[in-house]
């Protein structure tokens, strides 16, 4: 979403290994990310990919090799992860799960704004939502399941979004 207010900042990535249980399946990698860009990460199944992305969310710490942000910005990382932790028989509606992407801004217990409300409705119009707002997270298709998860990453207003074969 709007980014205006961010001042400029740099993700520096220098010889990055990264790896599960001591194992590496990404070395020396090294990259410079800023605002405004768009970068893919290709490569075949087994390369890495999602472990470079684990690492860039802080879910994974390197192996080797430094993560620089230059200055550390406010808004941080919103990851759209290839596996999907969410219950789907989870008793909430796609608007309250999309609504949850407000909380890191708002609070967990504070009530929606009408600017809150705003932002909503526009994120749910903008991705083809808005007539699913009530419906049960149980009863939405795998496409707009995603769709919603794409939503509340949205509303993290994070600087740098992460997703991993969306």
């Amino acid at each position: 979403m709007s980014n205006g207010h961010r001042q400029p900042w740099a993700l520096e990535l220098d010889n990055i290994s990264a790896g599960h249980e001591g194992r590496p399946v990404v070395q020396n990698f090294s990259a410079r990310l800023s605002p405004g860009h768009q970068v893919a990460v290709v490569g075949p199944n087994g390369a890495g990919k999602s472990t470079l992305l684990q690492v860039l969310a802080g879910d994974l710490p390197p192996l080797g090799g430094q993560l620089r942000w230059q200055p550390r910005p406010r808004g941080g990382v919103a990851w759209l992860a290839q596996q999907n932790p969410i219950e789907r028989d989870f008793p909430i509606s796609l608007e309250g799960f999309v609504g949850t992407g407000l909380w890191p801004r708002q609070g967990l217990f504070r009530r929606f704004t009408p600017q809150d409300r705003q932002r909503l409705d526009g994120v749910l119009t903008q991705l083809g939502l808005i007539h699913l707002a009530r419906r049960p997270i149980s009863k939405l298709s795998g496409g707009q399941f995603q769709r919603m998860r794409f939503a509340r990453m949205l509303l993290q207003d994070a600087c740098l979004l992460l997703l991993d074969e969306p």
